[in-house]
C-alpha cells in the first residue's frame, strides 16, 4: 500500500509539475515560457510536437528578450521538427532581419505565407523587407495584402505610407499615415511617414508638428530627429536644423547623411570650417558615395578653396557620371579656375540631364555660352 501511494504522489507531482510547465511554455511572460519549455525540453518525456513547439515558444521568447543568437537556435531546432511550423518560419524570418540577413528573412516570411496563406503579419514583415531592399511595387503588394487580411493593422498602414512616399505618391502617404494614426495614435513611425510626406510634398511648416510628436513618443530614435532636421533645414529654421543633426550624431556616431546634413547647414551659414569637418566624416562614412564627394568639394568652392575642391567633384562626377548636381559643382569650379571650356561642357552636360538647374544657366551666361 505505502508503495502504491508513494508512486501516486509521484506520478501527481509529475503530472502537475508537467502542466505547469505547459502553461508556462504558452503563455506570455518571456521568463516563465522560457523555463516552462526548457524544463518539456529536458524532460525527456514529451512528443517530438510537443518538443518542435516548445523550441518554438522559447524561441520566441528569445527573441522578445533581445537574445537573437539563442533565438534562431531554437527556431531552427522547432523547423527541423516541424517544417510546417508557420509561426517559427515567421519568427526566424525577425531574426535574420535584426542581422541584417534581409533575404533570409524574405524566404522565411515567403515559406511562412506558404504554409499560412492568411498569416497577416507575415506579409507585413516581409513588405517592411522589400522596402529595405528598394523593391518598392513589391512592398505596396504585400503591405496591402496585410490590411485586406487586418483592416485595423495599423503599422501596415504605416508602412505602406513610407513606401508611397519613396514612390512620389505623397497623398496616399499622407493618407495611410493619417489612416494609422486613428488606428493607434502613438505610433510614433505614423506619425514619422506622415511628416516626411509633407516635406516631400514641399510643405515643411506641416511635417513639423508630426515629427515632432513622432520624437516625443520615441525620444530616443535617431531618424526621427534626422527628419526634423531635414523639415527645419527645408523650412529655412536653420539654427534648429543644426540641433536635430547634432542629437542624430550624439545618439548614433556612424549616422552618415546626418553629417552631410550639417555640413550643407554649416555651409549656407558660413561656418566652412564646421562644414569641411562634417562632409571630411561623411566621406569617411561614406566612402563609395558620391554624394559625399560633391558636398565636399562644393563646400570648397564656397569658401573659395576651389583647387582643393576639385578633386572632391572629379570623385563624385567619377562615381555617378549622370548626376547633374555633380556636374554642375564641377563647372562652377572649373570655372573659378579659369578652365572655361571644361565648365562650358559640364554646365551643359548638367543642363542635358536637368534643364531645370538655374546655376548651370547662370554659368553659361557668365561665360558668354549658349545652353
Amino acid at each position: 500500500m505505502t508503495l502504491v501511494l508513494t508512486f501516486l504522489a509521484w506520478l501527481f507531482g509529475w503530472f502537475f509539475g508537467s502542466l505547469d510547465n505547459s502553461v508556462n511554455c504558452r503563455g506570455n511572460d518571456p521568463d516563465l515560457k522560457i523555463s516552462g519549455c526548457t524544463a518539456l525540453l529536458e524532460s525527456g518525456r514529451e512528443t517530438p510536437a510537443v518538443q518542435a513547439m516548445a523550441w518554438s515558444n522559447r524561441g520566441y521568447a528569445w527573441l522578445v528578450k533581445g537574445r537573437n543568437d539563442q533565438a534562431l537556435a531554437d527556431l531552427n531546432q522547432a523547423i527541423a521538427l516541424d517544417p510546417k511550423n508557420a509561426t517559427a518560419h515567421n519568427n526566424r524570418g525577425v531574426v535574420y532581419d535584426r542581422k541584417g540577413q534581409f533575404d533570409q528573412a524574405i524566404a522565411d516570411y515567403t515559406q511562412t505565407i506558404a504554409l499560412a496563406p492568411n498569416f497577416a503579419l507575415a506579409y507585413e514583415n516581409r513588405g517592411w523587407d522589400y522596402i529595405r531592399k528598394g523593391l518598392l511595387d513589391r512592398a505596396v503588394v504585400d503591405e496591402t495584402k496585410a490590411i485586406e487580411l487586418k483592416p485595423d493593422f495599423a503599422v501596415a498602414y504605416s508602412h505602406r505610407s513610407y513606401v508611397y512616399g519613396r514612390m512620389g505618391r505623397q497623398d496616399d502617404a499622407i493618407a495611410d499615415a493619417a489612416k494609422a494614426i486613428a488606428l493607434k495614435p502613438d505610433l510614433a513611425q505614423a506619425h514619422d511617414a506622415r511628416g516626411v510626406a509633407y516635406f516631400r510634398k514641399g510643405q515643411p511648416d506641416s511635417a513639423i508638428p508630426d515629427l515632432t510628436q513622432a520624437i516625443a513618443l520615441e525620444p530616443d530614435t535617431p531618424h526621427f530627429y534626422y527628419d526634423r532636421g531635414v523639415a527645419r533645414f527645408r523650412a529655412n529654421h536653420v539654427d534648429d536644423a543644426i540641433a536635430d543633426f547634432s542629437k542624430v550624431i550624439a545618439l548614433q556616431a556612424n549616422y552618415a547623411n546626418a553629417y552631410g546634413y550639417r555640413c550643407s547647414v554649416y555651409a549656407r551659414q558660413g561656418q566652412f570650417d564646421k562644414a569641411i569637418a562634417d562632409c571630411d566624416k561623411l566621406v569617411a562614412l561614406s566612402p563609395d558615395n558620391f554624394a559625399a564627394y560633391n558636398e565636399r568639394g562644393w563646400t570648397l568652392h564656397l569658401k573659395g578653396e576651389d583647387a582643393k575642391g576639385l578633386p572632391d567633384a572629379e570623385k563624385a562626377v567619377a562615381l555617378a557620371p549622370t548626376n547633374a548636381a555633380s556636374l554642375e559643382t564641377r563647372a562652377e569650379i572649373y570655372e573659378r579656375l579659369g578652365r572655361r571650356d571644361d565648365a562650358i561642357t559640364d554646365y551643359r552636360a548638367a543642363l542635358a540631364l536637368d534643364s531645370h538647374i538655374q546655376l548651370a544657366v547662370d554659368g553659361l551666361k557668365r561665360l558668354g555660352a549658349d545652353p
